[in-house]
């Protein structure tokens, strides 16, 4: 993750946030939230959930702290200072990062969807070579899909995924693949061939959906 120099970047309550552990981790997922409340140096968030269940941070464990403003993220680190279960709803309390600085490249912002992607070879020789697929997750840097038909680790191919309101169009060199046990396969994909634009639509529709979700009462 390239970060630039620091910005002047106010946190507000209800402010949606992203929340992960610092540590290295490949292409692990951030955590959505939001700030409830707000001191001189620290922030009070819900504890995010994954899949039904609250994610399990410690006190004193070192996170790093994503905010949009306009179609960029921004990012920085911070402390949890406590850890509160007996709420009714369990809440964070992170020390504020010291500085946010704007983040470059976002392939670590994931999201777990499930979206029609169509997909043919960059070099297409034959028109018939191509086919449909859905994601699985995707982030500005990539995606991960199931397809019925088999792709080529190594090979670079045309991705066009619809989001919400519209389509993104990338190329992307496919990393690694998995036969599933029912039928189709797994593939992970990194965008090799992308327009800045391109990866600020992704980022918009996944913070669009977090905000959703959040006003649902699912994150």
């Amino acid at each position: 993750m390239i970060m630039t120099e620091p910005a002047d970047i106010e946190l507000k309550i209800n402010d949606s946030v992203l929340l992960s552990p610092t540590e290295p981790d490949g292409e692990q997922l951030q955590h959505s939230s939001y700030i409830q409340r707000l001191g001189e140096e620290w922030m009070s968030l819900p504890i995010p959930t994954h899949r039904g269940r609250r994610v399990r941070f410690t006190r004193g464990q070192s996170v790093r702290v994503m905010v949009q403003r306009d179609d960029a993220l921004y990012a920085g680190v911070g402390r949890v200072l406590e850890v509160n279960w007996q709420k009714k709803v369990p809440s964070l309390k992170v020390e504020q990062p010291g500085e946010m600085k704007r983040v470059q490249r976002r392939s670590y912002f994931r999201w777990e969807c499930s979206l029609a992607v169509r997909w043919h070879p960059v070099v297409q020789e034959d028109d018939s070579v191509g086919g449909y697929g859905t994601t699985v997750d995707i982030s500005a840097g990539g995606l991960k899909l199931v397809v019925s038909r088999r792709l080529q680790v190594g090979e670079e191919y045309l991705f066009c995924v619809d989001l919400a309101d519209e389509q993104i169009e990338a190329e992307g060199r496919v990393l690694r693949g998995e036969q599933r046990s029912g039928s189709g396969y797994t593939y992970a994909v990194q965008f090799t061939d992308i327009e800045e634009w391109e990866r600020d639509k992704i980022t918009r529709f996944i913070f669009q959906k977090q905000m959703k979700m959040r006003r649902k009462g699912l994150t």
